[in-house]
């Protein structure tokens, strides 16, 4: 009797697809060939895929190139002599980006965040089970940091802004209208600007021209405690003067006040006692908070009135 040929399906996970195996001719006890198919077979086919870099390992051989590779130990219970797998590649995907972003701004690839100039190779899981190659070239571009010098306005409206920033292709839009870089003729108050380069990113900052601080000194003053004009001091235009020496006399020269309470001025008293109602004479200085550091000096009489 001719031998039977059985084709079977064998899936293995992980590394087979499918197996075609030829089987052995059964025999019976009496050493005649029966029409019963064996479940043993000479050789056994495999297809497997395999991606780009990585490592197959079966039947104590490794496996890193696609071709058809015959192994004969460490085999399926089925096969009793030899695997005959067959290992193609799977097809990779890469992709080549260049992406230039403003200062502030970041690049995201799935758990993958960048935000500074450099080049990167990123490997994402791709649908076809192997993964997904990304060539990143990054340019960041900064504009870098504008320094701003202001001078105030004296209230002729002369104050002026100064604008450092490194860097070339720079144009300037001011609130004001203005396109330049600088700004002159300014009255006191608030002005912004907008900052774009050549590769179209933006920075806005908010600049301030203050008041170019002034002082008076009061010519009388009547300290009756009823709250209105009970103090002498310098008076300064903008917030509280800075004041550094403060020094008042009585006609006979005799200190009666020193920078007690700079911040408050003389109440009319001396060691506690009101002062006679007379003139007095003053020597204050002060420093300027807004505007050019100077120490401005006054000196004069003062009415004490009650």
């Amino acid at each position: 009797m001719k031998p039977n040929f059985l084709y079977s399906v064998l899936t293995i996970p992980l590394f087979f697809s499918c197996i075609f195996y030829l089987s052995k001719p059964w025999h019976d006890s009496a050493g005649g060939q029966a029409e019963h198919p064996a479940f043993l077979v000479d050789t056994c086919f495999a297809d497997t895929l395999i991606c780009v870099g990585d490592t197959l390992r079966i039947g104590g051989q490794v496996i890193t190139e696609p071709g058809t590779y015959t192994l004969t130990s460490g085999l399926p219970p089925e096969c009793e002599n030899a695997l005959v797998l067959n290992v193609s590649e799977r097809n990779s995907i890469e992709i080549l980006l260049d992406i230039a972003l403003c200062h502030g701004e970041n690049a995201r690839f799935g758990i993958y965040t960048f935000g500074r100039t450099g080049y990167y190779e990123i490997r994402l899981p791709g649908e076809n089970g192997c993964d997904t190659l990304i060539y990143l070239d990054l340019l960041v571009s900064d504009l870098g940091i504008p320094v701003f010098h202001t001078e105030p306005d004296d209230g002729s409206g002369d104050g002026a802004i100064d604008l450092s920033i490194s860097g070339g292709g720079l144009s300037f839009q001011w609130s004001n209208g203005a396109t330049t870089e600088d700004l002159e003729g300014l009255a006191a108050g608030t002005y912004e600007v907008t900052i774009t380069n050549s590769d179209s990113c933006r920075l806005v900052r908010t600049v301030e021209v203050e008041k170019l601080e002034s002082f008076a000194v009061p010519n009388a003053f009547t300290p009756n405690g009823d709250g209105v004009n009970d103090r002498f001091n310098l008076v300064a235009s903008e917030g509280t003067p800075q004041i550094l020496t403060f020094r008042v006399y009585n006609r006979w020269g005799q200190l009666v006040y020193e920078n007690g309470a700079p911040e408050s001025g003389w109440d009319g008293t001396f060691n506690g006692v009101p002062q006679a109602a007379d003139t007095y004479f003053y020597f204050i200085q002060a420093e300027r908070r807004i505007g050019p550091e100077e120490v401005l000096t006054f000196q004069g009489d003062v009415l004490l009135l009650r």
